[in-house]
């Protein structure tokens, strides 16, 4: 009994990226893109978390290398997205 108790909870634990974790995901890039481009460190803070996430759920079978490649691209995504707004702020401030 005791060794069918130890599965299930091995099995909850198995489902890392269910509609929650999804959640703190998809938190963690919004708030990324919600600091200014002169807050760096709070959003790579946020972008770093992120692929945290992706790293453990990758490393304990949780998801396959397409989804964690696909979750990652998000992330540079944003990272990039964020890179050409403070370009394109900085450009307009010396112009």
């Amino acid at each position: 009994r005791a060794w069918h108790l130890a599965n299930a909870v091995c099995a909850l634990e198995a489902t890392m990226f269910d509609k929650h974790a999804r959640e703190m995901f998809d938190q963690q890039l919004e708030s990324a893109k919600g600091w200014s481009p002169l807050c760096k460190g709070q959003a790579e803070t946020d972008m770093a978390y992120a692929q945290g996430m992706v790293a453990y759920a990758l490393i304990r079978g949780d998801i396959g290398h397409e989804e964690a490649a696909r979750m990652n691209n998000t992330v540079k995504s944003v990272r990039l997205n964020r890179t050409a707004k403070e370009i394109r702020e900085q450009r307009m401030a010396a112009a």
